[in-house]
């Protein structure tokens, strides 16, 4: 657990913040039983790099994300792999949100020509319009 300090400069209120990783934040969530929106502003862009076989951070993500849309990147692209575990977690995500593939790590994981109906794939180009696209960007690792 890391605790950092943050200063709001326009009140210069010091708090302590707590950094969690994904699954930790998730539990955390889940205890709590509250919601969370990481900033203000427009509709983010979450990118989500593992596997949901060897970390939680797309179930976290699919839980506590507000509406906007959902890249996967890595090894997270086989969460959109029809017949997968989290194939159907992700199929209903596609309700609200848009959820794009990084199309090259589709390929080299071989799972582009099953992917899930409902998610976009995305070149290079396409991952740099989508972050200009979005205001906020949210990486889960």
């Amino acid at each position: 657990e890391t605790v950092l300090k943050a200063l709001d400069i326009n009140d210069d209120l010091i708090v302590d913040v707590t950094v969690l990783s994904s699954g930790e934040l998730g539990r955390l969530m889940d205890e709590q039983d509250v919601g969370l929106s990481f900033l203000p502003g427009g509709p983010m862009l979450h990118i989500v790099n593992k596997s949901p076989l060897e970390r939680p951070a797309l179930d976290a993500c699919l839980r506590i994300a507000e509406p906007g849309a959902i890249l996967l990147i890595e090894d997270a692209v086989y969460a959109a792999a029809r017949g997968g575990k989290a194939a159907a977690r992700l199929a209903e995500a596609t309700k609200r949100h848009k959820v794009y593939v990084l199309l090259p790590d589709a390929e080299a994981r071989a799972v582009a020509d099953r992917l899930i109906e409902g998610v976009t794939t995305v070149d290079y180009g396409g991952f740099v319009d989508l972050v200009a696209e979005h205001e906020n960007c949210q990486s889960w690792l």
